[in-house]
C-alpha cells in the first residue's frame, strides 16, 4: 500500500527545526498555496513548547513524501 504525506518544515524561535506531517492531503498544492498556508500557521502562534518557545516561527520547506508498505506476514487472530 502506498501512502502520500505532506511534510511541512518550520524553524522554531530557538533555531531548531520541526516538521508537521499531514496525511490524506491534496496532492496538487503548489508552492504559493503551501507558503500561504504555512505563513498563516506561523502568524497564529499556537504551537509552543513547555517553555513558551514558538515552534513554528518560520516556514522553511514543504515536501510530499511517498511511503510504500510491504507486508511480509501477518498473524491472524
Amino acid at each position: 500500500m502506498k501512502v502520500r504525506a505532506l511534510n511541512l518544515g518550520f524553524k522554531a524561535a530557538d533555531g531548531k527545526h520541526h516538521t508537521l506531517k499531514l496525511n490524506n492531503v491534496s496532492t496538487n498544492l503548489d508552492e504559493s498555496k503551501l507558503r500561504e498556508a504555512m505563513n498563516k500557521l506561523v502568524e497564529l502562534n499556537m504551537f509552543q513548547d513547555k517553555f513558551g518557545t514558538k515552534l513554528y516561527a518560520e516556514a522553511v520547506s514543504a515536501k510530499y513524501v511517498d511511503t510504500e508498505t510491504q507486508t511480509v506476514f501477518t498473524v491472524e487472530d
